[in-house]
Order: C-alpha cells, then structure tokens, then sequence
C-alpha cells in the first residue's frame, strides 16, 4: 500500500513511542471479533464517523500504537480480515492522527468499500497536518467511485500537481477525463502530454493524443507532437506521418522539410530515402537525389526500388549511360522489371534508338498488360508503325464501348469503362490529328482521312463533355486544318468568350487571320491577338514565330528578321521545324536576301520536300 512505510521500519517507531511513555502501559484493548463470514467486509460499527467539527478526543496513543503494532504483524503474516479490524482500533485509539485515518481509508478501498473509504477519507482530510500526494489520490479516487466527479476532478489535479511522477495516478486521471462528459480536450491533452514522454510516446495513447488534436483544430500542436516523438525515439514512422500531414495539406516545403530532416537523423530507413529521393526528383534536384542514394549504398545492399530510384536520378541528371546501367541492374526483377523497361524505352526515345524504343516499351506492356498501352501506341505513332497503332486503338475502343453499354453488367463496372471510353476517345482524336499533319503537303487525302477521324472523336468527346475546352480547342483546330475558315474562326472566338485569357487560342486565333491574310483589317487583329498571347506568356517561341509573321504580313520585314533570328537561342530545337525555314526564307527574300533565302528553302526541301516554297538548292 503507497501509505504505508516499511514494516519494520514501523515497529521500531511504534516500539520506542511505547518504551518512552512516562503513563503506566494501558490495558490492551481486546479486538472485536471479525467477521469471519465475510472476506471483503468490515461492518459499519468498525467505521470512526466522529464530525470533524467537534472537537476531538485526546484518545489513548498507546493503544493505538500496540493495535497499529498488531495490525502490522497480522498483515505480515497474511491474515488481512483481522488485520484491519487492529487498524480501526488504532485508529479510534487516535482519532486525531490523519495517517492511520487514511490508511484505514485506503485498506477499505482496496476492499472495495468505497462508501465507508469515503466516509473515513472526508473525515481524515480535515484533521491537522499537511496534505500529500497520496492522500489526494487516494480521494480523487474515492470521489470518482462515489460519484462526486467535480471533487474527483479537483483532488487529481491537486495528487498530479503535488506528485507528476506517480504515472499510475495519471493514467487512472486520463481514463477519468476520457470518461468524462462533456470532454475537457485541453485538460486532457495536458495529461497526455505528461504521460506520453514517460511511455516513449506509446502508439495507442499516441493516436488517441493525435486524434483529438486534429479534431480540435490543434495542427500545430500535432506537428509539434510528431517532432516530439521522433526526436525522443527516432522512430522513422513519426516524421512520415509529418510528412504526409504535410503532404495532404499541399504544404510542399513543409513536407520536404520532414523527409530532409527523416534522412538526415535516420539515413537508413528506406522509406524515408525512397520519398526524399523521389522528391528531389520530382523537385528537378536530381544531383542530389543521386548523391542520397549513392551515399546509402556504400554500406548497404539496395532494394530493386532504390536502385530503380537511382536510375530515375541518373535519367534526370542526362547521365543516360549511368541510367541504362541501373535499370538494366532490375530488368528482371518481378517487381520493378517492366518499370525498368519502360525506362529504357523512354531514354531509347531520347537517343533516337527507334528500335529498342519499341522493344523495351513492349516488354513493359508484356510484364504489366495494359499498364503501358499508351505508351506502347504512342511510339507505335511516332515511328509511323500505324498498323500496328490504330488497329490497337480501334480495338479497344470498341471493347469498352461494348462493356459501358452492355445492360448485363454492374452500373459501376460500366461507368468505369464510359470513363476509359471517353479517355481513349480523346486519346484518339489527338492522335489522328497528330498523324494528319504529317501528310498536310505530301498526301492530302490521307491528311483529310485522319483530320476526319479525329473530327469524329471530338465530337462525340463533346456530346458527352460539352465544357471541355481542350477538346474543342482540338475541334476548331481540326477544322482550321480541315479549310473550314469560318467556322474554326467562330469555334476560336467562342473559346475566347468563355476563357478570355487563354494565350493558346490567342495565338492560334491571330496566327490564323495573319496566315490567311484575307484583309488588312483581319491581319491587324490577328497581329493584336497575338501580342495579347505574348503578354501573358512573352517567351513562348511559338507566339515569337506568329508575331514575325503578323509583321512580315504588314511589310515589316526588318523587325519580323529581327524575331526571327532571335528564335534558335530560345530554342534551338526549332531548326526541326519547317514553318520556321519557311517565314525566315520568305522574309529573307522580300528584304532581297536571295541567298540566305535560298539557303532557307533548301533546310525547308529537307524537311517537307512536297512544300510549295520548298526548293532543293
């Protein structure tokens, strides 16, 4: 019992009390007889109820000391129901004194009379001498089994302040506040608090702390509850739950920050490195994601992921060697076999090594089917393999057709294929349209065979989607292709009403009047549109190419030179772009520079031979 102090350490008191008294020794006190029918019971005639007002009797130490003396003997030796009878005798022998009052008190407790505990407690509380820890925890308890909870309440506040190191006590305080209604959270968020460091932050207590937390709109505390619990205990699983609180609430630097601080403190928990090196990545700080993982596996075997990772970070520093190495290291690996396959087929694509473009994304699709059928008909399109592409297409376009209209299946399974549908439907159309352009001057008629196609997916996209502005951007597009001049032209406009700020159809609108030069007033608008999509973005080289266009169209040769030479340091890939020879060799030859014109035509001939100003010098 927390009341008592050792036994022998009692006797010893109790006998030098008993040696010293100056009183002849008293008669010893008989006990009354226990109630030996019951194990658990003291009858209430046992029980010292004297009011605390009155005042109290002297009683007779001695007794108190020889029955105190028995008590302890009888506790010793195990008999307990006769044990607490000398201690009522004890305490009645001295009624004044508060600890055998509460320990007479507690042993009732323990015996589950509380009624009784309680009696003798309220009283022992008022008789002289300075309150404790114990003393109030042992009310607090009392008030809580009678049903007095404010008391309850009080009293183990007061035990927790006098005492916060008894975490029994505590504990028993947070089931009482949790018990509790209505909840007091802050309260009960402070003795968690005082709990959690001493338990190293359990996780049943720690997710309940959390729970509140973030049911009260106390984030901040939560965060720096998690930083708490990860600094006392290094566990990895603290800072990720950071980070992916973090991560939810889009607070992108935040989350960085717990990954760089998880890697930092733990650098060998794999979790940890895989997101903070996949970060990095994503960040375009693949430098670093690559120095992270190489760091790790000087003394540790790497995982397929983290050498998939690596290859990742190598393909994001252009070290395409370093990256063909990695992810050929796990081409075989169950796991990360078509990731890495499909990696090499992007960087394949890079190194114009059409081939094994096309090997390496149909392995992929091979080991994870379906998983890669848009990368795989992309490249089929790319390299103009387009029986292989559009059959493919066709194909599953029909398939799910079938599946969302079919009246036999669940309304879930067909509206997830209307969704892939759809999907494939615009998939289609930008393809078509894509593979169009390609014959615009070689092969009118297969150019207007696919523009056609790809005008159906649109319009059936927009029966289903009528607000979907990139589709019928792709739509007046089509039909500006198509020469239906007025109706792109209208489609165009519409696209403005509803999006003003829209620079790509500012520039495709204006580029379009310019090229069709049908009237100065038309070309002036166009010139102004243009200048509207260069505003909102001045370095698109596109819009650059338009505007020197607009000026070559107004007979303003000089300036429309002066963008166009401007253009290859922008962008030097825009050498591959026949439009860009055919305005510079145009402008060139109207400022009378046959030469460089000529020189324009023949970069032009290379690259669309059927142009009508291409010409092999």
């Amino acid at each position: 019992m927390f009341l008592r102090i050792s036994y022998f350490a009692l006797v010893l008191f109790a006998f030098l009390l008993v040696s010293c008294a100056s009183t002849k020794p008293a008669e010893t006190v008989a006990p009354k007889t226990a109630d030996t029918t019951s194990q658990n019971s003291v009858p209430d005639s046992a029980i010292a109820t004297a009011p605390a007002e009155e005042p109290l009797p002297e009683g007779n130490k001695d007794v108190a000391h020889e029955s105190f003396l028995r008590y302890l003997y009888l506790q010793q030796r195990g008999e307990a129901e006769i044990a607490i009878v000398f201690l009522q005798h004890a305490a009645e022998a001295d009624p004044a004194n508060r600890y055998l009052a509460f320990t007479l008190a507690e042993e009732l407790s323990e015996r589950e009379q509380y009624d009784m505990a309680m009696n003798v407690a309220e009283r022992a509380k008022k008789l002289p001498g300075a309150s404790n820890a114990a003393e109030e925890g042992l009310l607090a308890s009392l008030y809580l089994r009678t049903g007095k909870l404010d008391s309850a309440k009080v009293y183990y506040k007061k035990s927790i302040a006098s005492n916060d190191e008894d975490y029994t006590k505590i504990y028993e305080y947070s089931l009482f506040l949790e018990w509790e209604e209505p909840k007091d959270f802050d309260e009960l968020l402070r003795v968690y608090g005082m709990l959690l460091p001493r338990i190293n932050y359990m996780q049943n207590m720690f997710s309940r702390t959390a729970q509140i937390m973030l049911q009260n709109g106390k984030d901040s505390a939560f965060c720096a509850l998690l930083t708490d619990a990860f600094n006392a205990t290094h566990n990895p699983s603290f800072m990720m739950d950071k980070f992916r609180y973090y991560d939810e609430k889009k607070m992108k630097d935040s989350a960085f920050a717990a990954l760089e601080t998880l890697h930092r403190e733990v650098p060998d928990d794999t979790t940890g490195l895989k997101l903070y090196g996949a970060t990095l990545i994503t960040e375009n700080r693949p430098s670093e994601a690559s120095a992270a993982i190489a760091e790790y596996r000087n003394s540790h075997e790497a995982a397929p992921s983290i050498i998939y990772l690596q290859g990742l970070a190598a393909r994001g520093e252009n070290k395409l060697d370093s990256a063909t190495k990695f992810f050929n290291e796990i081409a075989n690996d169950p796991k990360f076999g078509h990731q890495a396959h499909a990696q090499l087929s992007f960087i394949a694509v890079t190194m114009n090594d059409t081939l094994s473009a096309v090997r390496e994304i149909e392995i992929a699709d091979s080991l994870s089917p379906g998983d890669y059928f848009i990368d795989k008909l992309r490249r089929y399109m790319a390299y103009g393999m387009t029986e292989k592409s559009f059959p493919m297409l066709d194909s599953l376009l029909a398939k799910e057709y079938a599946t969302m209209k079919s009246d036999s299946l669940d309304q879930n399974v067909r509206d997830a294929a209307k969704e892939r549908y759809y999907g494939l439907l615009a998939i289609n159309a930008d393809m078509h349209a894509r593979y169009a352009s390609k014959f615009i001057y070689s092969d009118s008629s297969v150019a207007e065979e696919h523009y056609k196609k790809a005008a159906e997916s649109t319009d059936l996209y927009l029966l289903n989607n009528p607000a979907a502005n990139d589709m019928k951007f792709l739509r007046a597009s089509i039909l500006e292709r198509r020469k239906f001049v007025d109706e792109a032209i209208a489609a165009f406009k519409d696209l403005l009403k509803a999006d003003p700020k829209n620079h790509m159809v500012l520039n495709y609108l204006g580029y379009s009047l310019i090229d069709l030069a049908r009237t100065p007033e038309e070309v002036r608008e166009g010139v102004v549109l243009v200048d509207s999509a260069l505003v909102l973005d001045p370095e698109n080289v596109s819009y650059l190419d338009s505007k020197a266009w607009g000026l070559f169209r107004l007979g303003m040769f000089k300036e429309a030179k002066d963008v166009m030479t401007s253009l290859p340091v922008k962008l030097p890939a825009i050498f591959k772009d026949y439009s860009y020879w055919e305005h510079l060799g145009r402008i060139l030859d109207a400022l009378g520079e046959t030469e460089a014109a000529a020189d324009c035509f023949d970069k032009l001939y290379e690259l669309q031979p059927k142009h009508p100003f291409a010409k092999k010098k």
